[in-house]
């Protein structure tokens, strides 16, 4: 097919061009710069369909071109492919805008699989005694006991009455349906030491980091350390929050049994006075996300960087659940539980 005169043109200037610096190309590999400059020389084209056809028209010519060319190197092999990369851009919008946009969207749908786990959470008094009776395992508590971050009579950290329960997830990859939860507590117990920007062993800091509870791809809650006891996992203020993981890469692949696994822990070790104000269990009960983005608000310039797992939405979202459960089954308040 016979190309049009601008776009003849456009062709033996691209050629001219890319042959004559060839070589500094290859060197730097600038391929979208390339890519760009093909499409600016196309700019009069009014169709994006139609510059995408006449792209591989000129890539075609090119290619034709530089073999005929005795001194003439072959074209790199990823330039048709850079420059379909950047033709992917809706005109008139940059790659890296369409790139923002593009991690938006996936944001979105994140959180919406993550509403749409916790909306399906059923909590039932009958679930609760169950999960006290039978999902709470002891049985890797005095193995997590051996390392200094998880033992609160060697932990260098202020044993102060509990104030929050903070929630946290792994963001590590963890076996379908089950959990290496010795695993777990070394990787967690042998993490860098706390360290600045700089590179610089920050006072005061031991080798982190511990929860009381993890909460596995089964749904099984694990017990690692004391109810009550105070290790580093939310800085500042460790000495008086307790913790609990849920193993999961991100926040959408928490499970709904996951879900409904923290909300009956928290309820067994949340005091009844609490759960009975909707207000207090709301400033008590936090998402680690959520309670490090009040910190850095209240407290700008701090060290503390920011956190994703249970932002203020999911974390919403999941104490309304465990308030409402517990006002239409009132009784559970009066169960008794073995926890320590």
């Amino acid at each position: 097919m016979e190309l049009r005169p601008k776009l003849r043109q456009a062709s033996e200037k691209v050629f001219e061009t890319t042959k004559s610096h060839l070589e500094r190309i290859e060197r730097e590999r600038p391929i979208r710069r390339l890519a760009g400059a093909i499409l600016l020389l196309l700019g009069f084209a009014s169709s994006e369909a139609f510059v995408r056809i006449k792209i591989d028209q000129i890539d075609e010519k090119l290619k034709q071109r530089f073999k005929s060319e005795q001194n003439a190197k072959t074209v790199p092999a990823k330039l048709a492919s850079a420059v379909l990369k950047v033709d992917k851009a809706p005109m008139g919008r940059t790659p890296q805008e369409t790139a923002r946009l593009d991690k938006a969207e996936v944001k979105r749908q994140e959180l919406a699989r993550t509403k749409e786990a916790i909306g399906r959470v059923n909590l039932s008094l009958t679930g609760y005694v169950d999960f006290l009776a039978h999902d709470i395992d002891k049985s890797h508590m005095a193995y997590a006991q051996t390392f200094k971050e998880f033992n609160p009579d060697r932990v260098p950290i202020k044993q102060d009455r509990t104030k929050h329960f903070i929630w946290h997830y792994t963001a590590n990859p963890v076996p379908q349906g089950g959990s290496d939860i010795d695993l777990l507590i070394r990787g967690m117990a042998n993490r860098a030491e706390g360290k600045d920007k700089n590179g610089k062993r920050l006072p005061d800091i031991h080798r982190c980091c511990a929860v009381n509870w993890a909460i596995g791809r089964d749904g099984v809650a694990y017990q690692l350390a004391p109810k009550d006891a105070k290790l580093r996992h939310d800085p500042p203020n460790d000495n008086l929050k307790t913790g609990v993981e849920v193993a999961a890469l991100y926040q959408s692949d928490i499970t709904t049994e996951q879900y409904e696994s923290l909300a009956y822990l928290t309820l067994a070790i949340t005091p009844p006075d609490v759960l009975q104000n909707a207000a207090l269990f709301r400033s008590r009960v936090l998402g680690h996300g959520e309670d490090r983005t009040r910190w850095n608000a209240k407290h700008p310039g701090d060290r503390y960087d920011i956190k994703i797992d249970f932002n203020t939405e999911p974390s919403s979202w999941l104490r309304d659940k465990i308030l409402d459960f517990v006002d239409v089954t009132p009784q559970l308040l009066t169960l008794p539980t073995s926890i320590k």
